[in-house]
């Protein structure tokens, strides 16, 4: 025999993992910790972890449903090479990027690899 405030427990904690998730699918995902200009930076110091954000970014926001913010990653086998490159040159000395570094990947990957190329 369940007791009554074992199952009210249980359901509370229910409830509970079922707003949690109701929450987590509509809450915007930030993959941003770092400005547009340090990520520039160490990209262009060759920081492997930066280099790997940036790619991880690349891969979470590419194909995005937005026409203004789709990009396609190369299929080539020195892509994370081009997509560095590409970042480096597009925020060049010339232009600051955004302080968000996620913005900032964005903007550079449109303007490189847009999705109308494909």
């Amino acid at each position: 025999m369940i007791r009554p405030s074992v199952l009210t427990a249980f359901l509370l904690s229910l409830s509970s993992v079922g707003a949690a998730a109701e929450l987590s699918a509509t809450a915007p995902l930030d993959y941003s910790f770092i400005s547009g200009s340090d990520l520039r930076d160490a990209l262009s110091q060759d920081s492997m972890v930066l280099k790997g954000y940036m790619l991880g970014v690349a891969d979470a926001l590419k194909h995005s449903a937005d026409p203004e913010q789709c990009f396609v990653i190369p299929n080539a086998a020195d892509a994370d090479v081009q997509l560095q490159a590409a970042y480096i040159a597009y925020w060049g000395s010339a232009h600051t990027p955004p302080d968000d570094a996620v913005t900032a990947i964005t903007q550079a990957f449109t303007a490189h690899f847009p999705c109308a190329a494909q």
